[in-house]
Parts: structure tokens; sequence; C-alpha cells
């Protein structure tokens, strides 16, 4: 394995350094952050333990992107390092953030390969101290690494049909103080109908997933599926699904899940700007319904979805929620921005300035290591105007197990087993931006969270309040007053409650090199 992840950079670079460099585009863009913060509860401990302290913070990152004729590489990293006044207890001294993709084209309109690579801290539970609350608490969190390769073929047999056979391999490192690593192995096949088929369009998909995980064995899953779908009108079409699942599980109590499923509904599109798509159908495990609604005007994006699905947090570790939040941005941008590149700055930048990576976050996947059926609901919307935006964000996701309680380690909290078998979470979320003047702003967000266990009965709250003024003194410097309110309860063991107010003064210099 080891040998692997040293030949899949270097057949990376072997590629990089063959694509014609007069046709590539190079963006290398240092930055250096420096804060200082006074908070009274760094650690978010229980308030009769809290105390208040300094807290000196530098931040080296860069962001990187490479864009030629094959490769496509993007990527950020962040070292974080905090030196504290008084005791350092319950707190982290430094961490190493980090996400790249590469897209490359080894065999024009055959063969291509997808690549990932991400450091991120995660929380352990739905219960106790969030990773949204302040950086320095390690309570509630573990660092994850992940990986993943991906070559795959894709060929075109005329107008009649696409094929794509795609392998995955993949790894996620939650630590020994976790739940260990796991590593997955994943076939993808699928045919679908070519632009022949104008009226009726049909698609054949097969999935085959195996996951071997320290200390809970391996598991399998298997997902067949046929769809069609009929075009009645320019702007409606009518879909149906029917297929297969089977999950097996290696250990006591394990054995197969599995049935046919099927579904039926249809996809409404009256304008390039609007679309809606629903459908109804049965699983195994019971009734389905998804909904996707997404409407774009000039000033708003808005985004509805509804799944009812099989997930693993493993997965969703490997799949960024960030990812959502810029296809959503990027909508908004489309109508102003033709250039893909430049738009793709601007939206970054966006994302940044308004801090949506953390204001609109919804359900944050945590350490239930096995399959789980999810029920989630999630509405976005983005204002944008001339001098001020807006972005609000709900959620409500209702988690049951389907894996036996013998196939994953558990992670107690507070001594109670099983508190993260059954969960709901709902959040709130909600960011505001006034641009003052051309290089001042104004930002302000407000957060509410409540995780309950269906299992024990237990709930907690969190809420986060922050407020701040941003400066752009140069070109490349600037500097940034926030003040933070965040608070949180519990109904675990003996109760637990927590609360930090603080301050940050920040400056960041960037640079960029080509």
């Amino acid at each position: 394995m080891a040998d692997m992840r040293l030949r899949v950079p270097a057949a990376l670079l072997a590629l990089l350094c063959a694509a014609p460099q007069a046709q590539a585009q190079w963006r290398f863009t240092p930055e250096i952050s420096v804060s200082e913060t006074y908070s009274d509860n760094p650690g978010l401990q229980r308030r009769e333990d809290a105390h208040g302290q300094w807290i000196t913070a530098i931040n080296p990152s860069f962001d990187v992107r490479y864009t030629g004729p094959r490769l496509q590489l993007n990527g950020s990293t962040q070292w974080s390092y905090y030196r504290y006044s008084r005791d350092d207890s319950g707190t982290r001294s430094n961490i190493l953030q980090y996400q790249g993709t590469a897209k490359a084209t080894v065999i024009d309109e055959l063969l291509f390969v997808d690549a990932s690579a991400g450091r991120a801290p995660r929380s352990l539970s739905a219960f106790g101290p969030q990773l949204n609350d302040n950086p320095y608490a390690v309570a509630n969190s573990n660092e994850v690494n992940t990986w993943s390769v991906s070559p795959y073929l894709r060929r075109r047999f005329g107008p009649t049909a696409d094929l794509t056979a795609r392998y995955t391999i993949d790894k996620v490192d939650a630590g020994e103080n976790a739940v260990g690593s796991s590593q997955g192995n994943t076939v993808d096949l699928g045919l679908a109908s070519g632009s022949i088929f104008r009226t009726l369009g049909w698609g054949l998909s097969y999935r085959r997933q195996e996951i071997d995980a320290d200390g809970a064995g391996s598991t399998s899953a298997q997902n067949a599926l046929a769809n069609l779908s009929m075009r009645v009108s320019r702007t409606l079409s009518l879909t149906a699904t029917g297929g297969y699942d089977k999950y097996e599980y290696d250990a006591n109590g394990g054995g197969p899940t599995q049935g046919s499923n099927w579904s039926a509904g249809f996809d409404w599109t009256p304008s390039s700007r609007t679309r809606l798509q629903l459908a109804g159908g049965r699983h195994f495990f019971g009734n389905t319904w998804d909904l996707s609604a997404v409407h774009r005007s000039r000033r708003s994006v808005w985004n509805i979805q509804y799944n009812d699905e099989i997930v693993n947090s493993r997965d969703q570790f490997l799949r960024s929620n960030e990812a959502d939040i810029t296809a959503m941005v990027d909508a908004m941008f489309r109508p102003q921005i033709r250039n893909p590149i430049r738009r793709a700055e601007a939206v970054a930048a966006y994302i940044q300035d308004n801090g949506l990576t953390n204001a609109l976050r919804g359900y944050t996947p945590y350490f239930a290591n096995r399959f789980i059926r999810q029920k989630g609901f999630n509405a976005t919307v983005v204002f944008n105007g001339p001098r001020a935006d807006l972005a609000l964000a709900a959620s409500n996701n209702r988690r049951t197990l389907l894996t036996p309680s013998g196939t994953a380690p558990v992670i107690p909290v507070d001594g109670i087993e099983r508190i993260d078998d059954n969960v709901q979470l709902g959040t709130l979320s909600a960011i505001g931006n006034y641009r003052i003047t051309p290089r001042s702003s104004a930002q302000a967000s407000l957060t509410f969270g409540r995780s309950r266990s269906l299992t024990t009965d237990i709930v907690d709250h969190n809420q986060s309040l922050r407020v701040g003024l941003t400066r752009q003194f140069a070109q490349r410097l600037s500097g940034t007053l926030e003040a933070r309110h965040v608070r949180g309860s519990s109904d675990v063991v003996g109760g637990r409650k927590y609360h930090e107010n603080a301050i940050t003064a920040a400056l960041t210099m960037q640079f960029t090199a080509r």
C-alpha cells in the first residue's frame, strides 16, 4: 500500500511534466496570518473549570491551482501554531489541515484518473463541544487523514450509449485513539443512453464496495439499479427506477441485509434557472422520498434537498461538505463571470471572506463507523446585494443504525455507550456581510444546534454568535477584529454546561507567486 501511495503522486507528476507548459496556468498563493485572542474558556471546559488567558496564533498557509491540457490540480494547506499565556490543558498546540484534488487525462476520451487527499479534525460524537465552536479545544475531536485514487474508463459508443467503469481505492485513518483506520475498494459500472434517445432515456449501474476496518472486520455493499426517463414535454420528464441492494457484515450477529427497491417521480425544468426533482418509492428498510429543488436568480440561489439513503461516516469524510457550498455560490456567480478559472477564484474568495464554510454548517459527520439510514433535509439560500450579503441554512437529519451493534468499535461519551447509534440532528445558521466602504466590511453569524439521542433520549444544545470587522489596509494586507460567544449544554451524565467569550485581532498578509 505504501508503494501505491508513492507511485500515484509520481505518475501525476510525470503527467504534469509532460504537459505543454505554454498552455498551462499556474497559481500559487502563500499567506500568513498572525492573531492575538483573549478567551475566558479556550478549552470549552465545564464552567467551574474554565479560566481566561491570552492566545497567540501563527497561521501560515498556501493555495495552489494548476490548469493544463492533461492535468488539473487544486489544493490548500494551513498550519496553525498556538501559544498560551497560562495552562494549555484541554487545548491543542498546533494543527495541520490540507485538502487537495487532482484530475488527469491519461488517454484522450478513454482513460482518466481522479485523486484526492485531506487532513482535518472531526467530531467524535454528536454530543458535546463541536468543531465550529473554537479552533483550540480538543474535547470531542480527533484528526482524520483521508486519501483516494480512482482511475476510470469512459467510452462513448457513438450517439447510442456511454460506458463508465471506475475503480476506487481509499483510506480513512482516524488514529489509534478513535476508531482506527479503514480501507475501501469500490467498483462502479454504468451504462447510459446516448443522445439518440431523445424521448426515452435509460441507464444501468452496478456498485460493489468492500471495507476492511480495524477492530470491525469486513463489510460489503452491492447496489444494482436500472432507471428510465420519458420526456412528456419540453420541460417535464417522468422517471422510474428499480434495483436490488445487499449489505453484509463480518461480525457476530452480522449477516446479509438485502432487498429490492423501486421509485417513481418526475423531473421538471421550467427554465435554465429552476429545476425540481421529486421521487417516491420503497427500499428493504421502508418507504423513501427524494427531493431536489434549485432556483437561481440574479441576486440569490435557493437550494432544498431531502434524501433518504444508507450512508456511513467514512464515505462522508472522503466527501468534503465544502463542495456543496462551492457549487451553490458558483451558481450565483455564473451569470456575472463566464470564465471558469476567474469564477473559481471569485467563489473561493467569497466563501473565505464571508466564512461560509463554518457558518453554513448543517449535518457534520462524526465517528459512527457503520451503515446508517439517514433521512436528511437541508435548505440553503444565499442573497447577494450591491452592498450586503446574507446566507441562511437549515437542516434536520435523522440517523438510525442498520449495522448490528457488534460490527464496529464504540466510543462512549461520558461513560454512555451507543449514544450515537440513533440520533436526530438539527441546525439553523445565518451569516451576514455588509460592505461599509470598498475596503471595510462588517460580518455577523449566528448558529443554533440540537442533538437528540433516540436511544437514550439525551439532548444536547449549542449556540454560537460572532460579530466582526474586516479592513483591507493594502492590496494584500488585511486586518480582522472579531468577538464571539459560544455556549452549550447537555443531558449527559451529571449534566455538562460550557461557555466561551473571546475577542480576536488578526493581521493577514497574502503573497502571489506564479
